[in-house]
């Protein structure tokens, strides 16, 4: 069910899709799959998290969740299994989940983790408790695996307060900078950063910066000969055809896989996410 959709001018055509999905199950400790990229969803306090994983992965009208879901009280494990490039496992946690607190040991957990998926909710100022919550994450899971990818989702930015491009960036540089300095305080900056293990996003689930940002981060958890192939050949695919952009996407969850090299813009992805939902 992948699909190769192009930004011309003209609406482009989609075609028709399938899908396979599992169900969200209550975590025993024996679902992990160690032949699966894992992506983990943390966070303090209610931020929407579980609510990114409806509306992308289960196709939940954003809407929806302000009456649909309940607050996570358990750790819940899912496989996504779209298509050959579209396969991992999510793992959404309790908010503010303490490993002190469980049954179970972190490292038993963060062995498995591709990306540490951190969700603040940008109308909780002053994130204090969401940044000790990250940050006491990153230092846990840091020791038992140096390989995880920690993706930070500044989330709910559709409110009237980040009206504007100025606002939303400033609010971004306020949490960077203060995971930065806190980071670097614990010797840990240049080890992560050197590795490009740790990135930011902006996003809402009532726009396309959520599936965007989905995009990039499911992105790094394929192989990089996988990505890089399907990077070239759209960079070729376009140049010989004269398109001005190109994807593929997965029209089942929105996320594209990969696109060619040149520029993006951000009303590419929301032009293309509409046509998908034609």
């Amino acid at each position: 069910t992948l699909h190769i959709l192009m930004a011309y001018t003209q609406s482009p055509s989609v075609g028709s899709y399938t899908a396979s999905y599992t169900t969200f199950n209550e975590f025993s400790g024996s679902q992990l799959s160690p032949d699966l990229p894992a992506i983990f969803l943390m966070g303090a306090r209610p931020s929407g998290k579980t609510s990114i994983e409806r509306v992308v992965f289960h196709k939940m009208e954003p809407h929806q969740t302000l009456y649909s879901l309940q607050a996570t009280t358990e750790i819940y494990h899912r496989i996504i299994a779209h298509n050959e490039l579209i396969r991992f496992q999510i793992l959404d946690f309790p908010s503010s989940f303490d490993f002190n607190d469980s049954e179970f040991k972190p490292q038993d957990f963060f062995k498995y983790c591709s990306a540490l998926l951190f969700v603040i909710d940008a109308q909780d100022r002053p994130y204090t408790e969401a940044l000790n919550y990250i940050l006491k994450m990153i230092e846990m899971s840091y020791v038992i695996n140096k390989n995880i990818k920690y993706e930070v989702l500044i989330n709910k930015i559709d409110a009237e307060a980040f009206f504007t491009s100025e606002s939303k960036l400033g609010i971004r540089r306020v949490i960077e900078s203060a995971i930065t300095e806190r980071l670097d305080n614990m010797n840990l900056f240049h080890a992560i950063h050197q590795n490009h293990n740790l990135s930011y996003y902006l996003t809402s689930i009532y726009d396309h910066t959520i599936f965007e940002a989905l995009s990039e981060i499911v992105q790094k958890l394929l192989p990089v000969p996988v990505f890089g192939f399907l990077k070239n050949i759209l960079t070729s695919f376009v140049t010989k055809c004269d398109i001005e952009k190109a994807f593929i996407f997965d029209v089942v969850s929105k996320i594209y896989i990969a696109t060619d090299a040149n520029l993006l813009e951000a009303d590419t992805i929301s032009l293309c996410s509409d046509m998908i939902d034609l």
